[in-house]
C-alpha cells in the first residue's frame, strides 16, 4: 500500500529519459536528507505529522530517528503506517492470500515486493545509495510507545468490492506467486486502479487515522505516515 503513491507515476516515467526519473525521485522526496514535520490540530491535542518516505537515503532515516527520539522525549505517542513494527512480522495467512492477489490485480503492483527490487527504482539504488525504509524499531519506535493505525488488506478489498463488485481472479493470478515480481496476468483496469488509489488507499485509510487520533487518550501524537496522506488527514480533522 504505502509504495503506490510514488510507484505509479515513476513506472510511467521509466520509459522516458533518465533525467525525468531523476526529477521524479527528487520531487517525491526520495533523495531528501531531512524529514519534514507538519502540524495538525484537533481540540486540545498537539499533533505533528512526520512525512515518511518508503525508499530513501541513509541520512533521511537517521534524521527520522533523531526527530522521533526528540518527540518521544517530549512525551509524544507514535501512530504509524502499516500493521507491523517489523517487515518480517508481515506473514500472510492462507485465508488472506486472495485479498493480496486481488490487490495486485487491481493495482498491477505486488505489495510484497520491496521498492529496491522493483523497476524503475532498482536501477537507481546504487546511483543514489538508496535503501528501503528500515523496520520501525530501527527508527526508535517500539511497541511501548506506539500504535499501528492502518487497515488490513481484507478491509481494503471489502470496501472496494462493496462499491465496484467482486474482483475476479484468473488462473494466472493464482499461479503467480506473491512477492515474485511485476504483475503479468493481463491489463490493469485504469479506472478501477484510480478508484482504489484515491477512494480506498488514501481516503478510507485517512478516515481510519483521523478516528484513531480522535479516540486516543494521548494529548501529544506524532503520526508517521506517507506524506501524501497529510492534506487529507488535515482536512478531515478541521471538519
Amino acid at each position: 500500500m504505502k509504495k503506490l503513491l510514488l510507484l505509479i507515476p515513476l513506472i510511467v516515467l521509466s520509459s522516458c529519459a533518465s533525467k525525468l526519473v531523476d526529477f521524479a525521485l527528487k520531487k517525491n522526496g526520495v533523495l531528501d536528507t531531512k524529514a519534514v514535520l507538519q502540524p495538525l490540530e484537533y481540540d486540545d491535542k498537539k499533533i505533528v505529522f512526520l512525512n515518511m518516505i518508503h525508499l530513501g537515503t541513509k541520512e533521511y532515516y537517521e534524521d527520522v530517528k533523531s526527530k522521533i527520539d526528540s518527540l518521544e522525549n517530549e512525551g509524544f505517542f507514535v501512530m504509524y503506517e502499516g500493521l507491523y513494527l517489523r517487515k518480517s512480522e508481515r506473514i500472510i495467512k492462507e485465508n488472506d492470500t486472495v485479498n493480496y492477489l486481488k490487490f495486485r490485480k487491481v493495482m498491477g503492483i505486488d505489495p510484497l515486493v520491496e521498492y529496491s527490487k522493483m523497476k524503475p527504482f532498482s536501477d537507481y539504488i546504487v546511483k543514489y545509495d538508496l535503501l528501503d525504509q528500515p523496520d520501525y524499531p530501527e527508527l526508535g519506535i517500539t511497541s511501548k510507545n506506539s500504535k499501528a493505525v492502518d487497515l488490513p488488506m481484507s478491509v481494503l478489498i471489502s470496501e472496494l468490492e462493496k462499491e465496484k463488485g467482486i474482483v475476479q481472479l484468473s488462473q494466472c493470478d493464482y499461479n503467480s506467486k506473491l512477492g515474485s515480481g511485476a504483475y503479468t496476468c493481463g491489463k490493469v483496469n485504469k479506472d478501477l486502479q484510480k478508484y482504489m488509489l484515491e477512494s480506498i488507499v488514501l481516503d478510507k485509510r485517512n478516515k481510519n487515522i483521523v478516528e484513531q487520533i480522535k479516540q486516543s487518550s494521548s494529548k501529544k501524537i506524532v503520526v508517521v505516515y506517507g506524506k501524501n496522506h497529510y492534506s487529507g488527514i488535515q482536512k478531515m480533522l478541521q471538519q
